[in-house]
């Protein structure tokens, strides 16, 4: 994914969600002191789900009209759902655990980021997911 502005330009890669090249400063790592590649994080939590119980449903203020990232990262034997609304649509992801990041970009156009995180499968999963406004 490659994101632009007249200022700055952002390349992502798309599997992961890993900031690959940032020309404000070079690579960026994943994480990065709590903060998504020098972005402005609006939301972050570590939370374990576990099948069979209710999903964790999210509804964030936008920053702004701007574009927002949403990133979600799981450990454990089990698959992480994460269903999206971006730019008026429903969007599904599944996602192993292991390392695997899902990434979705969202419109900032609207006043709450809505977005859910589950367990998918017999097993619980602990979730590293931050939502960040691209401010470039």
């Amino acid at each position: 994914m490659v994101f632009r502005s007249p200022r700055r330009t952002v390349v992502l890669d798309g599997p992961t969600g890993r900031v690959l090249t940032d020309d404000a400063g070079g690579p960026v790592p994943y994480d990065r002191g709590g903060d998504l590649g020098g972005f402005g994080t609006l939301w972050q939590a570590r939370l374990t789900l576990r099948p069979g119980l209710p999903p964790q449903q999210r509804a964030v203020p936008a920053a702004g009209s701007r574009p927002h990232l949403l990133q979600a990262r799981c450990a454990g034997p089990g698959e992480l759902l994460l269903v999206a609304f971006p730019f008026g649509k429903r969007e599904t992801r599944r996602v192993p655990c292991g390392g695997s990041a899902a990434s979705v970009l969202l419109d900032g156009g609207k006043r709450q980021l809505r977005f859910v995180l589950a367990a998918s499968g017999d097993a619980p999963v602990v979730v590293d997911a931050r939502l960040a406004a691209l401010a470039f």
